[in-house]
């Protein structure tokens, strides 16, 4: 009876083992959802980390505290982040540009739509 008992087990093991790896490979790993869902998630991600710091009012720390957020959250190598009158913050290359960057907010502020500034010239090649 011990070896029939003992058979039983081995042959249990030696297809259960197997069938439960292929199993556990097959299945695949689990992620959190599509990768519409992961970018969705990574965006409102970025924005809670960079609220916080403007709702205590819009300063130059309050502007700096959230500025790496901000450029992350836009993708982009640079961000400035201004007042109706002054810059408060610049995050990322190209700090030269800072100036610039205040005469497209002006613009922006005055029309009261986006403006971008095609026509900056930059002898650094490095700069985005």
């Amino acid at each position: 009876m011990r070896d029939g008992l003992l058979v039983a087990a081995g042959l249990a093991l030696a297809v259960g083992l197997p069938l439960l790896v292929l199993w556990w490979a097959l299945r695949g790993r689990r992620t959190f959802g599509t990768v519409e869902q992961r970018a969705t998630y990574a965006a409102l991600h970025e924005a809670s980390l960079a609220a916080p710091p403007l709702r205590q009012g819009l300063t130059a720390t309050s502007a700096a505290r959230s500025a790496t957020h901000l450029r992350v959250l836009l993708g982009s190598p640079a961000v400035a982040v201004t007042d109706t009158t002054d810059l408060l913050a610049w995050e990322g290359a190209g700090e030269v540009h800072a100036a610039a960057a205040m005469d497209v907010a002006v613009t922006a502020l005055t029309s009261g739509r986006p403006s971008v500034r095609g026509d900056l010239v930059c002898g650094d090649p490095d700069c985005p």
